[in-house]
């Protein structure tokens, strides 16, 4: 049951704006649907319900991009695989080096990078990483 609650947790929302922009949300022009996750690329051990509502958030992603393509809106996940500096992590990031946190700024500006991109090389899926975190293609 946990994995259930989870991924309606996560995913509810991003139905519901699948509904809206396949029902004529996009009446004219480009719109874009940027959707944010995290460990949709690995489960760890004991976040397992996190991790299977992770990897629906990657494939409801893909099947929603595939579905509003020709609607001309611009569906992508970025997956933010680390823990991200805020007041709420402090603690946890205490005597690590910046660069195995992500910052909320550097993950703005990936979203910015999205939301300019033409319609003719659109980013699906864009994974943000920081260089002394563990990676996993």
């Amino acid at each position: 049951m946990p994995t259930l609650l989870t991924f309606g947790a996560r995913n509810v929302g991003r139905v519901l704006a699948r509904e809206l922009a396949r029902d004529g949300w996009n009446s004219a022009g480009v719109a874009r649907m940027q959707m944010t996750g995290g460990s949709a690329r690995r489960g760890m051990p004991t976040r397992g319900p996190w991790a299977a509502a992770a990897f629906a958030t990657r494939a409801l992603t893909q099947s929603v991009a595939a579905e509003l393509r020709e609607r001309n809106v611009h569906v992508a996940l970025v997956i933010v695989d680390a823990i991200i500096e805020s007041e709420k992590t402090a603690d946890w990031l205490k005597g690590d080096p910046a660069e195995k946190s992500a910052s909320m700024e550097e993950i703005a500006r990936a979203i910015a990078y999205l939301h300019a991109q033409s319609p003719r090389a659109w980013t699906h899926e864009l994974q943000l990483t920081p260089a002394l975190e563990t990676w996993v293609p």
